[in-house]
This record gives structure tokens, sequence and C-alpha cells, in this order.
């Protein structure tokens, strides 16, 4: 059951939600990337995500978790895609 006490624990569920938030996004990004279409997604909404992200991967950083550096490092990066192909295609 250690992997369990791991899952529910605040340092498993960093790590899972850093991921989990990047799994979405780049699922998004996808979609975008398919289609093309950018005209129901806004810069300001994705702005907000990017400094959401920034702010949890300094915590992160700050606490020493890792899983959440590094999936909200992974989620803002594909967040800057996401705007940059927004301001392009829009």
């Amino acid at each position: 059951m250690p992997q369990l006490r791991w899952i529910i624990s605040m340092h498993g569920r960093a790590y899972m939600a850093g991921l989990g938030n990047a799994l979405v996004l780049a699922l998004q990004l996808v979609q975008i990337i398919h289609t093309h279409k950018v005209a129901g997604l806004s810069i300001p909404m994705f702005a907000g995500f990017l400094f959401i992200q920034l702010t949890f991967m300094e915590v992160g950083w700050k606490t020493k978790q890792r899983g959440m550096f590094i999936g909200m490092l992974a989620s803002a990066l594909i967040t800057v895609v996401i705007i940059t192909l927004i301001a392009l295609w829009k």
C-alpha cells in the first residue's frame, strides 16, 4: 500500500495535477493544429492560465516538488505555443 499512500499524498496529487494539466493542454493543442480553428479561444484566458502555471511552477521549485514543477513547466510551454497559434491564426 505504499503506492496508494503516495497517490493520496500532497506530493502525489501535485504530481498528477501537473501532468494532468499538461495532458489536457496537449489535447487542446492537437485539436488546434488539426483544425486551425481558434475562434472560440482568447489570448487573455490562456495568459491567465500561463500566470497560474508559472506561479505553481515556482511553488514546485521552492518546495522541491519536482512533479509539480515539471508538470507546470510542460503546461506553460504548451500554453505559450497555444497563445502563439491564437495570435497567428485569428
